[in-house]
């Protein structure tokens, strides 16, 4: 039924454990860890900066604002495919305002409703210049007006082209790599909550596999063993 719903391994797993612990709350012993949906929480990759460095030189000129987007701001795919110029709050403090979208029948999680701070001012400003010479109400939309929905494609493209890692040739991948690189900036975690728009710390923690990772790579880069290769 949940997968019917369009609910992902991830989101129907949850489901099931707060199903679960609602039912041992009322001495209800109905299910098993047998019963758990089949899923596997594979760890987040970011993508390094090397690798964006050759991305930007196969990415064509007019998709380097959306994934300068990505970049900065961390969004899900769905924010970024329903973006409006409406959620785009100018000011001393520019922002993106994630609210309901219902033109566009896309309704966010409550928790997932935020504001997210746009601090460079060259984005700012390339954002504001689309938008002046704009005539749909959406800042990213296909020849037809609609929603666009193909920046996934359009990033395998541009990974495939460079010859790059094809396991992060996915939107969520920007969205690790803002959240990486907050926690690389020493962040503190409650902000990079709520600029993620994670309900709690579990979910915004996992992304510090991320650095372990890379931590332990540079280490691993300075070991040697005493091997007959010369």
């Amino acid at each position: 039924f949940l997968k019917k719903q369009g609910n992902g391994d991830r989101t129907r797993f949850n489901k099931y454990l707060h199903l679960r612990q609602w039912l041992k709350f009322h001495k209800l012993e109905l299910l098993t860890t047998a019963d758990a949906p089949d899923y596997e929480d594979p760890e987040p990759v970011a993508i390094e900066d090397e690798e964006l460095e050759i991305f930007w030189q196969f990415c064509p000129p007019g998709k380097r604002l959306l994934f300068t987007l990505l970049l900065c701001c961390g969004l899900r795919k769905g924010e970024i495919q329903t973006l409006r110029w409406v959620d785009l709050v100018g000011g001393r403090e520019p922002h993106i305002r994630i609210q309901p979208r219902p033109e566009y029948n896309w309704f966010p999680k409550k928790h997932h409703c935020r504001d997210v701070p746009i601090a460079d001012d060259e984005l700012w400003a390339q954002l504001m210049h689309r938008k002046m010479l704009s005539k749909s109400p959406l800042v990213f939309h296909t020849a037809s007006g609609k929603p666009l929905t193909h920046h996934w494609e359009d990033t395998q493209r541009i990974f495939r082209n460079a010859k790059l890692d094809m396991a992060k040739a996915h939107p969520h991948c920007w969205r690790a790599t803002y959240c990486t690189t907050l926690l690389r900036q020493k962040v503190d975690i409650p902000e990079i909550m709520k600029l993620m728009g994670h309900k709690d710390v579990t979910s915004t923690m996992r992304y510090m596999a991320v650095l372990n990772r890379q931590k332990r790579n540079e280490v691993m880069a300075k070991v040697r063993f005493k091997t007959a290769v010369a």
